[in-house]
């Protein structure tokens, strides 16, 4: 078993957002102790089965990645970042341009970093794992020069297979990140077990789209997921194709970071790449 803990920095940022329903008191300190706990305790499950999810919130980057760079709780350990989502929301978030600069500028720091320009550095925690999770292209590609005649879109994971997300109700869904109130993502029930004919169909999340998947460029890279294309009761078209322009814009940029990097010299055949994306 492995587990993927929620924590989004210091205790002043973390609580802003990440507080108990029962009394509205933030969770920070419960957290890090109960993983303290764990860490004395049970050190090898600590290091070798936890990792940390972060939302990066509209202000503080650079605190948060002090916090998990100084503090000796993380000194071992793997960090998944995202900035802050508006789905399922009427709110519209967005980072503060301080943040922005900072996350840029240490980006642009792990990139001379990993083509060994900047030697005598060691790069962001919250952005390591990003950097991984981009240069899988060289992977995706496989010696390809063109677009091939046959090929399946790029897709999401599969439902119930790397995670499993359990509601206070019983109910199972693909992740923490879809809506637990749409019946659309519901993959099961501690009760009745997981329903495999439903995951069958949302695996096929491109049967909604096809036409436009067909014709599209960015095919075999796409990464649109199940979470935020769902309403109430079914998986809804118009929300998927909602995300293609951003998400075209992404996978673009991946390959402008691609080419740098190819360009610098970077040895995309490290193992360190699979050792930490498990790819």
């Amino acid at each position: 078993i492995f587990l993927l803990v929620s924590i989004d920095g210091p205790e002043h940022i973390h609580d802003e957002s990440r507080r108990f329903a029962s009394n509205n008191k933030g969770s920070f300190r419960k957290i890090y102790d109960n993983l303290k706990y764990i860490q004395d305790h049970y050190p090898e499950f600590y290091k070798n089965n936890i990792n940390f999810n972060i939302v990066v919130h509209e202000n503080g980057f650079n605190d948060v990645d002090e916090f998990v760079t100084n503090d000796p709780l993380f000194s071992n350990s793997i960090f998944l970042a995202n900035f802050i989502s508006d789905n399922y929301t009427d709110k519209k978030y967005s980072i503060s341009e301080n943040s922005l600069i900072d996350y840029r500028y240490k980006r642009f720091l792990l990139y001379l970093q990993k083509t060994a320009y900047l030697k005598e550095y060691t790069p962001s925690k919250l952005l390591t794992q990003s950097f991984y999770k981009n240069i899988h292209i060289e992977d995706y590609l496989d010696n390809r020069v063109c677009l091939p005649k046959a090929f399946h879109r790029g897709g999401s994971c599969i439902p119930g297979l790397h995670k499993l997300f359990l509601t206070a109700n019983g109910d199972f869904y693909p992740c923490e990140r879809v809506n637990e109130s749409s019946n659309a993502t519901k993959i099961g029930t501690i009760y009745d077990g997981l329903d495999i004919s439903k995951i069958k169909d949302l695996t096929n999340l491109e049967s909604y789209t096809s036409s436009d998947c067909h014709n599209c460029w960015a095919y075999s890279f796409c990464e649109i997921c199940l979470s935020g294309v769902e309403n109430n009761e079914c998986i809804d078209a118009d929300l998927i194709k909602k995300r293609c322009i951003t998400t075209r814009k992404n996978i673009e940029d991946t390959f402008k970071d691609y080419c740098v990097l190819k360009e610098l010299g970077y040895g995309f055949e490290k193992d360190i790449i699979r050792k930490n994306y498990n790819l």
